[in-house]
């Protein structure tokens, strides 16, 4: 049965515990780090700055970022083993930073230690989506990032200031705990990727639909600090909102039950409410700080990217998910350079344009928001057919429709088997041409049973019909 592919991948991914969660987390602060006292003036003993040219890092920027997609692409199964080899890398070029080489070549290390650390921006999406649980991956963006926030936060604050010389006592001490991780973790997992011959269902709606919000989160990642940076203590003062929010999220999560992707909307909610303030902060200057700690939400946003691959790695097993991610991270760092040289010249339509782009992402949400939560209450075990009580026999003629069977739960018993069929479906976000050619009806056919459904469940349109699916099978 083509379910087997997904039931074996769950199998594989890990639940990690907190401190190798907070092992991992040290990529995100050594990379916002070094990034952050990377350019012309950079000094390795605080005496004498390097010759650093910032066309050579950008030219390194995008080369590592290229050979990164490339071999997620053709080598997903070595991500790890590319990992441990650049933690290796950089901790030795970091070493060196110790000793008293020339400038030259501290320069030359200097640019070697900055391919390896965006080489590994892919590897660290590819980390997650492939590897980690759902549990694992709500922990460490809501519970370890925050660490990484803070982090960012203090180093970038505008009343004490960190020297390079200082920082890389920091930088060799958390590439040793990222070598902890990354040497800790299976070089040769069983990883299970989707091939044609496999028939597995493409939901190309909740993929399309999931790849836009992911891009138009890169945005706000590019946007938050540039924003915050034309003010006084702004940049601080965002990533503090980040740990604020992204913490509340994880606390009403463990309190309360309900996942970060149903409280999504509300963090998209103060991070339009920061931007807006920011608008008008060009008029009332006393709202521009806390605007940046609002806007805070949009970075939260911005970092849920491998979250989004963890729920389409579970619908559709692809290698091209976590490549897919990062190519639309490089294209949203550039997409802001267009929006920022069209209104260069008025601040005022740039802060609108901003706003907008938060407005356009709640909305996109709203619709995804059920899809994404019935994937991740659907039973693999139970839809592969361990029930064989609950599910409809398996016939010769209609093998593949089997192993797409949807789970009999007792909230919608009042279904016929086939309506259950459909649900499941609509709730992966098919269309309803999807879902006449998997379960081989026609599309007229699937409008008579999507109709039937909503009347017996007394509905009005898919999106009330997955929100109410969902909260039957919480009720459970």
């Amino acid at each position: 049965m083509t379910r087997n592919l997904q039931i074996e991948n769950e199998k594989e991914k890990m639940d990690l515990p907190f401190w190798k969660l907070i092992c991992f987390v040290m990529f995100s602060i050594w990379q916002m780090g070094f990034i952050y006292f990377c350019g012309p003036s950079l000094s390795i003993d605080g005496r004498v700055p390097l010759p650093i040219s910032m066309d050579n890092i950008t030219l390194l920027i995008v080369a590592a970022y290229v050979c990164s997609i490339i071999i997620m692409m053709l080598l997903p199964r070595r991500v790890i083993l590319f990992s441990r080899i650049s933690c290796v890398i950089a901790l030795l070029t970091a070493l060196s930073w110790f000793m008293p080489l020339s400038a030259s070549v501290l320069t030359g290390l200097i640019y070697v230690h900055c391919f390896s650390c965006c080489f590994m921006i892919g590897f660290e999406t590819a980390t997650i989506v492939y590897y980690f649980s759902e549990k694992s991956t709500v922990m460490h963006l809501f519970a370890a990032y925050p660490v990484s926030y803070a982090a960012i936060a203090v180093l970038q604050n505008d009343f004490v200031k960190f020297e390079f010389s200082v920082f890389r006592f920091f930088t060799v001490a958390m590439l040793v705990l990222l070598s902890v991780f990354y040497f800790t973790m299976p070089c040769n997992a069983a990883l299970h990727f989707a091939k044609k011959e496999d028939a597995l269902l493409f939901p190309k709606k909740l993929f399309t639909g999931v790849y836009l919000l992911a891009f138009l989160g890169s945005i706000l990642g590019v946007v938050g600090p540039a924003v915050a940076a034309q003010t006084p203590h702004g940049v601080s003062l965002l990533y503090i909102g980040c740990v604020v929010f992204a913490v509340s999220v994880f606390v009403i999560y463990k309190v309360k039950g309900r996942h970060p992707l149903h409280l999504l909307v509300f963090v998209i909610i103060f991070a339009a409410i920061g931007y807006l303030l920011y608008f008008v902060s060009l008029f009332v200057p006393q709202l521009a700080l806390p605007a940046c700690f609002l806007m805070g939400a949009g970075m939260t946003v911005c970092s849920l990217a491998p979250l989004y691959g963890v729920v389409l790695r579970m619908q559709y097993p692809s290698r091209f998910i976590a490549p897919v991610i990062i190519v639309l991270a490089m294209v949203a760092v550039i997409v802001h350079s267009v929006i920022v040289e069209i209104f260069r010249d008025a601040p005022l339509f740039l802060n609108l344009a901003y706003l907008f782009l938060v407005i356009v992402m709640a909305l996109l949400y709203l619709p995804l928001e059920p899809m994404l939560l019935y994937t991740l209450k659907r039973d693999f075990a139970e839809t592969a057919g361990e029930c064989e009580d609950v599910c409809i026999a398996q016939t010769a003629e209609d093998e593949t429709a089997q192993a797409e069977q949807p789970t009999v739960r007792a909230p919608l018993a009042v279904l016929t088997n086939r309506e259950r069929e459909v649900v499941d479906l609509l709730g992966m976000g098919c269309t309803n041409a999807d879902i006449a050619k998997r379960l081989f009806i026609s599309e007229h056919t699937v409008k008579d049973h999507v109709k039937n459904i909503y009347r017996k469940l007394d509905v009005h349109n898919r999106i009330e019909l997955i929100t109410k699916v969902n909260r039957m099978l919480q009720e459970q």
